[in-house]
């Protein structure tokens, strides 16, 4: 009975593996960096189009210093309260429009040169790797 059983389960199609949910979805990251923004949008008018989508903590175009004139490079990041809807919002790179023109949705990367970069349990890392050496030390 046993391997007739065994037979049964073996024959039986195997089921294709499904990809493990990304980052966003399983809670995961909830900021995404938008790109090809018009030079017109502003921090308001990204907010707004990204309210469509889901409550929105925080959104903000990058622009240039104040003195340079204070102008938009193009880019800004939103910044949901729940990651699904940052999920939803990268699903629909490319198709999704903000005053007229579509733009470019991905998770945000998190930025480097953080106060904690470099520290280990708050202390400074110190000291490198291996001195190298010839290989023979095997």
């Amino acid at each position: 009975a046993h391997l007739a059983l065994l037979r049964r389960v073996s024959s039986a199609p195997r089921r294709a593996r499904s990809l493990p949910p990304s980052p966003v979805a399983m809670g995961g990251p909830t900021t995404v960096f938008v790109r090809n923004l018009p030079y017109s949008c502003g921090d308001k008018g990204l907010e707004e189009a990204f309210s469509e989508i889901g409550p929105v903590k925080e959104a903000f175009i990058v622009a240039e210093k104040k003195g340079e004139g204070g102008k938009s490079k193009g880019f800004g990041f939103v910044h949901f309260a729940l990651a699904e809807d940052a999920a939803t919002a990268v699903s629909k790179s490319g198709t999704f429009v903000v005053e007229g023109r579509p733009v470019t949705i991905d998770v945000a990367k998190q930025k480097l040169g953080t106060k904690s970069e470099g520290l280990i349990h708050g202390k400074p890392i110190e000291g490198g790797g291996g001195g190298g050496g010839d290989g023979d030390d095997r």
